[in-house]
This record gives C-alpha cells, sequence and structure tokens, in this order.
C-alpha cells in the first residue's frame, strides 16, 4: 500500500498526537522528587549564576536556562516538567522520521506508537531534569550528521546546523552527549578509511566534531572542578592506569539492565530484532538509509561500550540505566530495520501473505501490550509525595508542633532533610532533624513533638518490573520493616509514599517525655546499625533533660554502633549535649 504524503502527514500527526496527550496526562500528579526539586530551586537564580548551580549538580546548563525561562512566567510543578513532554514529544517525532528514512510509513508508524507509550520515554518525559531533552537533541545530531554525510556536496549546507546541534547536544547532558559525538568523530574516520566519504567531507566533519568539542571543553572543565563525581581519584590515576582499571572493572551488567528498562515491557521481541537487524543491514546495502541504519548500529554499540568503560574506569558510582540516553531510540529504529527485513524477505515463500498477516498481528499486539504497560505505569505512583505530606502536615499541626524529620541513614550520610518543604510547605510549626536535636533542644516545654520518617525506596517504572532504574544503597544498612513502625500500638501514623508521619497516641503535654517515648520505641523496633546512632543521641539528649540517671548508657549505645571514622565525630559531639 503507497502512502502519500498528505496521508502520511496525517497518519504520523495522530500518532503525536496520542504522544502528547499520554505526556500532558497526569503531568502534576505526583510532586517533584528530590532531584528534580534540587535542579527547579535553581530556576529563579540570573544566567550565569545557574552555570555555577548546574555545575555542582555535575551538569552543563542548558536544561537550566530552559527552565529559568519557562520559571519566569510560571514556577508550577506542571509548567516546570512541560519543556521535558516538548523535548518527549521531539523526540517521538524523531523516531518516526528516521525511521521511515530507513523502513517505510507502517513501520514508522508502528515504531512511533512504540515510542509514544514505552514507559521510560514517559518518565523522562515528565521529569524536570536534562534526560528528555538530552534524548531530543541526540536524535537531532543523528538526523543532521546522516543528512551531512548523504549530501552530494563535499561541504554541505547542513554543516552550520550540524555543528550548532552538536554544541547543543553537548551542553544538555554530561558525558553521554560527549561519548556520543566522540563516537561520531570514530565514524567519520571509518567512513573515509572505507571510502564511504571523500576527503573533503571527512575533514569537514572532523572540523565540525572538534569545533563543537573545543568550545564544550572550558564549560567541561569548569564542571569537573565543582567536584569529582565522574573522576573519582583521577588526580593520582595515570591513563595507562584508568584503562587497566577499566579492563579489570568491565562489566556489561549494567547495560543488560539499561536495556531492559528502557525497552520494557518489550525488551526481549525489541533486542531478538535489534540482533538480527546487521543482517538485513549487511544483505539490502543499496538499499534506501542504510547508511543511517548503519550509523545507528555503531553507535548503539561503540557507544554504549566506550560509555560503560570510561564509566566504570573513572568513577565509582552505579551506571544507572538512564544514563544511556541514546539506547532507547537507536533500539527503536533497529528494531525497526529488522522487522521491515523479515517482511520483504518473506518473499517467495509458501504462504507469504498468512505468514505476513501473522507477523503484523504480533506486531499490533506488541503495541497493544506497550500501551497497557504505559497504563501500569501512569496507575503507579513513583516519587516521593513532598507535596501530599507537606499538605497534610500544614493543615494538622500548627506552631504548638515540633517536626523532627530523620531518613534512617546510615550516621554521616546525606539526608533531604525537610527538603522539599521550601516548594510545598505553608505550615508554622517548628523544624528540626534528629542530627539537629541533641545539640539544640526546644526550650518550651509544652511544644508537641511529631517524627516525620523519610523511606528510601527502589524506583521501578512498573510494580512488576525486573530492575531498578534508581536504586538507594547504604554498604553494611540493614532492611527496615516499616510495617512494624505502622502497627506499633504507641504510635498514630499517617503514610505517604517514601513517608512516615509519627506522633504519641499516648501524649502527656509535655516534650522532652514524648520525644523520648517515641524515639526510644522506635530504637527497640529498628535493627541495630549505625542508622540508630542519631536517635541515641536524640534520646540521650532528651533523658538528660527529664532526669533519667541512666542518659549517658544512649551515647555507649551509640559509640557501639560507629565506626572508627565516626567515633571520633561522636566523641567530639557528646560532651557539647
Amino acid at each position: 500500500m503507497k502512502y502519500g504524503r498528505l496521508k502520511t502527514i496525517i497518519l504520523f500527526s495522530i500518532i503525536l498526537l496520542i504522544a502528547l496527550i499520554v505526556r500532558i496526562h497526569h503531568l502534576d500528579h505526583e510532586s517533584l522528587w528530590m532531584d528534580e526539586l534540587r535542579q527547579v530551586s535553581y530556576y529563579p537564580l540570573g544566567f550565569k549564576q545557574i552555570v555555577a548551580a548546574a555545575a555542582s549538580q555535575q551538569q552543563p546548563p542548558l536544561d537550566y536556562w530552559i527552565g529559568h525561562i519557562v520559571y519566569f512566567f510560571s514556577s508550577s510543578d506542571f509548567a516546570v516538567r512541560l519543556p521535558s513532554v516538548l523535548f518527549g514529544l521531539g523526540t517521538v517525532f524523531l523516531v518516526i522520521v528516521l525511521t521511515n528514512s530507513a523502513t517505510n510509513v507502517p513501520v514508522a508508524a508502528g515504531v512511533g506508537l512504540i515510542a509514544a507509550f514505552l514507559p521510560f520515554n514517559l518518565y523522562f518525559s515528565q521529569e524536570a531534569r536534562p534526560y528528555s531533552i538530552a534524548i531530543f537533541l541526540c536524535l537531532s545530531t543523528i538526523y543532521l550528521y546522516h543528512k551531512t554525510v548523504s549530501s552530494s556536496e563535499d561541504v554541505p549546507k547542513q554543516s552550520i546546523g550540524l555543528l550548532f546541534i552538536l554544541i547543543l547536544f553537548l551542553y544538555s547532558r554530561s558525558l553521554a552527549p560527549l561519548v556520543v559525538v566522540c563516537s561520531l568523530f570514530v565514524f567519520s574516520i571509518l567512513l573515509y578509511i572505507f571510502k564511504k566519504a571523500t576527503l573533503t567531507k571527512t575533514t569537514a566533519l572532523i572540523i565540525i566534531i572538534i569545533t563543537a568539542i573545543l568550545i564544550f571543553i572550558p564549560t567541561l572543565n569548569y564542571i569537573l572542578s565543582f567536584g569529582k563525581k565522574y573522576l573519582a581519584g583521577s588526580d593520582s590515576i595515570s591513563i595507562l592506569d584508568s584503562i587497566r582499571t577499566g579492563i579489570d572493572d568491565f562489566d556489561i551488567t549494567p547495560l543488560w539492565k539499561a536495556f531492559y528498562v528502557q525497552t520494557e515491557p518489550l525488551t526481549y521481541p525489541l533486542l531478538f530484532l535489534t540482533m538480527i537487524s546487521p543482517v538485513f543491514i549487511w544483505k539490502q546495502k543499496q538499499s534506501r538509509g542504510i547508511s543511517l541504519s548503519i550509523l545507528c548500529f555503531f553507535l548503539l554499540f561503540f557507544a554504549s561500550l566506550m560509555h560503560l568503560f570510561i564509566f566504570q574506569a573513572k568513577t565509582d558510582m552505579p551506571f544507572r540505566p538512564p544514563y544511556v540516553i541514546y539506547m532507547s531510540p537507536l533500539v527503536l529504529i533497529l528494531s525497526a530495520v529488522g522487522f521491515n527485513g523479515i517482511i520483504l524477505n518473506l518473499k517467495g515463500f509458501h504462504r507469504e501473505k498468512t505468514i505476513k498477516i501473522i507477523i503484523l498481528c504480533i506486531g499490533i499486539a506488541f503495541i497493544i501490550q506497550n500501551a497497557l504497560s504505559a497504563l501500569d505505569f501512569k496507575a503507579n505512583r513513583i516519587k516521593t509525595d513532598w507535596r501530599g505530606l507537606c499538605r497534610h502536615l500544614s493543615d494538622t499541626y500548627g506552631p504548638e508542633t515540633i517536626l523532627i524529620f530523620d531518613a534512617l541513614s546510615l550516621y554521616g550520610n546525606w539526608e533531604p532533610t525537610f527538603f522539599g518543604f521550601s516548594r510545598y510547605y505553608k505550615g508554622d510549626s517548628s523544624l528540626t532533624s534528629m542530627s539537629w536535636l541533641p545539640l539544640k533542644l526546644p526550650q518550651n516545654p509544652d511544644i508537641k513533638p511529631v517524627i516525620v520518617l523519610f523511606q528510601w525506596n527502589e524506583l521501578r517504572l512498573r510494580p512488576e518490573s525486573e530492575y531498578t532504574f534508581l536504586k538507594h544503597s547504604e554498604n553494611n544498612k540493614k532492611p527496615v520493616n516499616y510495617k512494624i513502625i505502622i502497627d506499633h500500638p504507641e504510635f498514630v501514623t499517617k503514610q505517604f509514599k517514601n513517608f512516615t508521619v509519627i506522633r504519641l497516641k499516648n501524649e502527656t503535654g509535655n516534650f522532652a517525655n514524648d520525644a523520648y517515648v517515641m524515639i526510644n520505641e522506635l530504637i527497640e523496633i529498628l535493627p541495630e546499625d549505625a542508622s540508630l546512632i542519631e536517635l541515641h543521641l536524640a534520646a540521650g539528649a532528651l533523658a538528660k533533660r527529664i532526669g533519667m540517671v541512666d542518659f549517658r548508657s544512649h551515647f555507649y549505645n551509640a559509640l557501639k554502633l560507629a565506626n572508627d571514622h565516626q567515633k571520633d565525630r561522636l566523641l567530639q559531639i557528646i560532651p557539647q549535649i
């Protein structure tokens, strides 16, 4: 069936409309979570200040600048996430365009629907973080690079556009864009070696790529000067040592997890189609769009392997599934090539039409399954409910209450203490934390204590997802059974996503006494590890306030749970309590 220009435009427009609707739907249903809150908190700053603020998060400033402009018009959760929606919509559009270039209209339409509904794409199209923009600019770079390579001119007119997009891409996110751009540099050289491009065109491509990198390098150095998040121990490690470390520590597992997370629930069908795509690329050397297929295949495997190798060689951080921003769209394009190759190679088969119908029905079933997974994703609350917590606390408690925050993290580790309160909390209760409490007990003996426990959790796109895409882990941290806290007979509790609000059921009206009872009960039911150190310090300070003779036992217990480094710190703090 042939598709005219008008029919094609209408078909693709309908898909884009669907993609827009599912991205706008429930855009502000969940409150901003930690990374979003931090990024959005920088939006009111000036352009120059934003550069430093973004660098403090080890990111270039482009997405923050866009957020700054949006924030000028509206600071709502909906508004600050809207740019990600638009970039996510642009990603679906470019997936369709690139797939259509490599295959045909029906296949491009099917892949467009898959891209519109994939839970991974939906999640980052609704988050105020520099993922959606980076994916969009990655595909824009591939599109313009392919146009430049395919041009009959030695120095194509697309060159200026390619340089501009490369610069934007590099400024969208740390590391991943740089890896892709360096991979394009290698690909450009290979084009000349295999006589697919003239020396003049290859030189022009290399000059464009190097120019973009040179423009970005000062910003990259500035980002790295704010911390060694991506260069752990690099000051004392040579390049050869880094390569040796990368080889010794190389583990392909993170790439498989990234593939799974970015392509669920169609992981295995897309894996099969991606793996067979080189067969059809090789068989159809002269077919339309073959250079694009080769480019996508090269980028998927070369860039992802180089990305993982560099990451494991230069940092101690976990390689999280979202970091490989280019994986999902490249997999979709290559899967389309594989699917189209199967259909084309059925010519001459016995019962060709029947087999094609069966294969097309399977493809439609996959699209339906993907759409249903989007519904699962939409029904699954993933993000920390700062908004709901703050609304409850604002409406329920007033100035007669003090809110005590704790995350039960190991002693000395970072905690998101009242992280979302500056945005969502409208109440007038006093605020403190379990770590601040021992050194600054409230002077008002009648104030009522309420404990706000934050719960770390693993983020999964769907309840049945096999792998997490964001995992908080602390070595030697024992798991906490929050149900025991919720069901405790002495507590009145209220739950929100990642939070448990606790007050004493039988209050005496004396702050020190009520707070001590609650904290001591928590100590009794929680697993013994360094996360109890702050609770013991607080309990000791409160026990001292109410005149308990054995208040020092809490300090001794805190020291017993501490390692040598923590003990040195505790020995300085305890005398001040």
